[in-house]
Protein backbone atom coordinates (compact mmCIF):
# COMPACT_ATOMS: atom_id res chain seq x y z
CA UNK A 1 0.00 0.00 0.00
CA UNK A 2 1.15 3.52 -1.27
CA UNK A 3 1.05 6.16 1.44
CA UNK A 4 1.44 10.11 0.76
CA UNK A 5 2.34 11.45 4.02
CA UNK A 6 1.07 14.81 5.36
CA UNK A 7 2.52 17.80 8.02
CA UNK A 8 6.15 16.90 6.32
CA UNK A 9 8.91 17.88 8.07
CA UNK A 10 11.30 20.37 6.87
CA UNK A 11 14.12 17.93 7.72
CA UNK A 12 12.76 15.13 6.62
CA UNK A 13 13.79 16.15 3.07
CA UNK A 14 17.73 16.39 4.11
CA UNK A 15 17.79 13.16 6.40
CA UNK A 16 15.79 10.59 4.67
CA UNK A 17 16.49 8.83 1.40
CA UNK A 18 14.14 6.49 -1.41
CA UNK A 19 14.71 2.86 0.25
CA UNK A 20 15.25 4.39 3.48
CA UNK A 21 12.79 1.87 6.46
CA UNK A 22 10.56 4.65 8.58
CA UNK A 23 9.12 3.03 11.39
CA UNK A 24 5.32 4.13 12.12
CA UNK A 25 4.06 4.96 15.43
CA UNK A 26 0.68 5.57 17.38
CA UNK A 27 0.18 8.89 19.43
CA UNK A 28 -2.47 8.39 21.30
CA UNK A 29 -4.82 11.35 22.07
CA UNK A 30 -4.37 14.12 25.41
CA UNK A 31 -7.17 14.25 26.77
CA UNK A 32 -6.42 16.98 29.54
CA UNK A 33 -4.98 19.16 26.97
CA UNK A 34 -7.16 22.46 26.00
CA UNK A 35 -7.68 22.83 22.27
CA UNK A 36 -10.28 25.58 22.29
CA UNK A 37 -11.43 26.02 18.75
CA UNK A 38 -9.25 23.22 17.30
CA UNK A 39 -11.57 20.80 17.84
CA UNK A 40 -11.44 17.39 20.17
CA UNK A 41 -8.06 15.53 19.92
CA UNK A 42 -7.47 11.93 18.08
CA UNK A 43 -5.26 9.70 17.19
CA UNK A 44 -2.70 9.85 15.14
CA UNK A 45 0.07 8.17 13.21
CA UNK A 46 3.38 9.52 13.02
CA UNK A 47 6.49 7.89 10.53
CA UNK A 48 9.82 8.13 11.92
CA UNK A 49 13.02 7.34 10.58
CA UNK A 50 15.53 6.86 13.67
CA UNK A 51 14.00 9.55 16.08
CA UNK A 52 13.38 11.95 13.52
CA UNK A 53 9.58 12.91 12.26
CA UNK A 54 9.63 12.53 8.87
CA UNK A 55 5.53 12.97 8.48
CA UNK A 56 1.75 11.48 9.38
CA UNK A 57 -0.23 9.33 7.72
CA UNK A 58 -3.32 11.40 6.56
CA UNK A 59 -6.58 10.82 8.64
CA UNK A 60 -8.19 9.30 5.27
CA UNK A 61 -6.15 6.64 5.32
CA UNK A 62 -7.99 3.15 6.73
CA UNK A 63 -6.55 2.94 10.24
CA UNK A 64 -7.36 -0.83 10.79
CA UNK A 65 -4.58 -2.16 9.05
CA UNK A 66 -2.28 -0.02 11.64
CA UNK A 67 -3.76 -1.66 15.13
CA UNK A 68 -3.66 -5.03 14.33
CA UNK A 69 0.16 -4.97 14.73
CA UNK A 70 2.60 -3.60 17.50
CA UNK A 71 5.19 -1.94 15.49
CA UNK A 72 4.98 -1.06 11.89
CA UNK A 73 7.43 -0.47 9.47
CA UNK A 74 7.49 0.94 5.97
CA UNK A 75 9.88 2.01 3.20
CA UNK A 76 10.52 5.27 1.47
CA UNK A 77 9.25 5.15 -1.88
CA UNK A 78 9.83 8.45 -3.10
CA UNK A 79 10.68 12.13 -2.44
CA UNK A 80 9.95 15.20 -4.32
CA UNK A 81 11.28 18.12 -2.63
CA UNK A 82 10.03 20.48 -5.12
CA UNK A 83 6.56 19.24 -4.98
CA UNK A 84 6.98 18.73 -1.00
CA UNK A 85 6.00 14.98 -1.26
CA UNK A 86 7.41 11.88 0.58
CA UNK A 87 5.70 8.63 -0.60
CA UNK A 88 5.76 5.13 1.97
CA UNK A 89 5.51 1.96 1.01
CA UNK A 90 4.35 -0.40 4.01
CA UNK A 91 2.83 -4.32 3.26
CA UNK A 92 0.43 -5.47 5.37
Amino acid sequence: MLIELTSLSPISFMLAKVGDRVEIKIKKPNKNEFRGRIGSASEVFLVFKGSTKVGMIPTSVDKTIFKSKKIIVGKIQSIESSKKQIVIEITC
